[in-house]
Order: C-alpha cells, then structure tokens, then sequence
C-alpha cells in the first residue's frame, strides 16, 4: 500500500486573474473559456501518484476580492503551498505582487 501524503494549496490573488482555470485545468485536465467567477471559495481534491507515494492535493480556490481575501488569510496560513496568481499585464498587479507583504 502507498502511504498517502496531504499537501493544503490556497491559490491567492485578485479577482479574474485565472485562478479557478488553473486549478479546472490541474484537477480535470479540462481548460473552460467560460468559467463562472468564484463566490467565497472553492474546495476540489487530485492525487497524483509520486514515486512510492501518493500526493492528495486539498486545493482551495479564492474569490479573489478584498472580503475574500480577509477570509482566507487562515487558510492560506494553514497550508503547505500557497501560490499568488496575478496577472503581470496590468500595472497595478506588478506592484500587488511586488509588495513584499506577499513573499
């Protein structure tokens, strides 16, 4: 038997930036033009076999709004991975993740 290894991922960063398309895209391996914004948050599992282990992804999807962003501070503390998604396009993105808060 494989022992199993949890890994807690909280994808943060404002709202449109493609969060919820990379996790759809990670998770089902399916990428939707037409993905509905995230409310609150979303919750979805992978396992992915690595070596003599398997690695469950418990992955959290934020909304991405400044309420939401509040809200998953405790996630994101409790988590072994936590990834800012932004998009680099736009200036007022490069300096949200450039704010050393972030890193």
């Amino acid at each position: 038997m494989m022992a199993i290894r949890e890994l807690k991922v909280c994808l943060l960063g404002d709202t449109g930036v493609g969060k919820s398309s990379i996790v759809c895209r990670f998770v089902q391996d399916h990428f939707d033009h037409n993905i509905s914004p995230t409310i609150g948050a979303s919750f979805m599992t992978k396992t992915v076999p690595c070596g003599n282990e398997l690695h469950k992804f418990l992955i959290w999807d934020t909304a991405g709004q400044e309420r939401a962003t509040r809200e998953s501070l405790p996630l994101s503390l409790k988590s072994s991975i936590c990834p800012l998604q932004g998009d680099l396009g736009s200036r007022a993105q490069q300096q949200v993740m450039s704010n050393p808060v972030w890193a």
